[in-house]
């Protein structure tokens, strides 16, 4: 969960620093999460062989799976975006205007400001 008033008053790299860690906070719980649906994948594993299941195409087993495929999509996720965020900060370069934005929760109408700026123009680019 990330703070809206403290992300709206801080510049562009910090906000950029405060998401890797909030997105890394993020990651951890997911992928807490996604160890627990593997515990609950494990135990509905050991009930496949009971005579009410057997036939049947949608188990309790492979219910279980799509639980653990969907937190670890999510948490693939949040990795892709820290490994994207943290290469941003160590180049030095500056991000897109989208990037940036989307560091404030896809405030887009503020991406497609800076974008539109001129060259030159205050909060534009050189």
């Amino acid at each position: 969960l990330r703070i809206d008033a403290v992300t709206r008053a801080i510049p562009a790299r910090k906000r950029m620093l405060l998401r890797v860690f909030t997105t890394l906070a993020a990651l951890v719980i997911v992928s807490l999460f996604t160890y627990a649906a593997w515990g609950f994948y494990k135990v509905t594993l050991d009930e496949i062989g009971e005579a009410s299941q057997i036939g049947q195409l949608f188990t309790p087993s492979r219910g279980a799976m799509i639980i653990v495929v969907g937190y670890a999509v999510i948490a693939f996720h949040f990795l892709v975006q820290i490994v994207l965020d943290i290469s941003w900060l160590v180049s030095g370069q500056e991000p897109p205007p989208e990037w940036i934005a989307e560091a404030v929760h896809g405030d887009a109408s503020q991406a497609d400001e800076l974008a539109d700026m001129p060259a030159g123009a205050p909060g534009g680019e050189p």
